[in-house]
């Protein structure tokens, strides 16, 4: 459904549209659930370029975008170190 969502929203509002961007969160957050990070990482890195561009660095949602990008670092670092052990 959020591939749906995506068609539609970038038809709608455009390819760089803060919606869009909304969208794309919600994908990388579907990846974060299923533990497919790299996955979720894509998506949550495209909704910060567009958030960045559009709304700029100190926006609230840019914020929040880049919070997700450094959680989903976090993440793969710990996948790396456990794989490791």
């Amino acid at each position: 459904l959020y591939e749906q969502a995506l068609k539609i929203n970038k038809k709608f509002y455009g390819e760089e549209h803060p919606e869009v961007a909304t969208t794309l969160a919600c994908m990388g957050h579907l990846k974060w659930y299923q533990q497919q990070y790299q996955e979720a990482m894509d998506y949550y890195q495209r909704a910060y370029q567009i958030r960045k561009k559009r709304l700029g660095d100190r926006h609230p949602a840019t914020q929040k975008a880049l919070k997700y990008i450094e959680d989903v670092n976090e993440a793969l670092a710990k996948r790396s170190q456990d794989s490791k052990q």
